[in-house]
């Protein structure tokens, strides 16, 4: 993998909320132009997956390099 292809990623990371971890050691890499889906029933995190990625910050997050601009 180029660095610049991956977006970010996450590594053993636990989301939750008030102290109940939803997902636990969530292990994720997104690319540049990959897709993905989020399938599972009720309850399983699709949400707080999906919450989590749009309020990343960078000290949270282990991110790749990247090209300025290209988010």
């Amino acid at each position: 993998m180029s660095a610049d292809s991956c977006l970010f990623r996450f590594r053993q990371d636990t989301l939750g909320y008030a102290g109940s971890p939803v997902l636990r050691e969530l292990s994720l890499e997104l690319r540049r132009g990959e897709r993905v889906a989020l399938l599972g029933e009720s309850g399983t995190g699709k949400s707080t997956l999906l919450r989590r990625l749009r309020e990343l910050r960078p000290a949270e997050v282990a991110w790749c390099p990247q090209q300025p601009g290209l988010v």
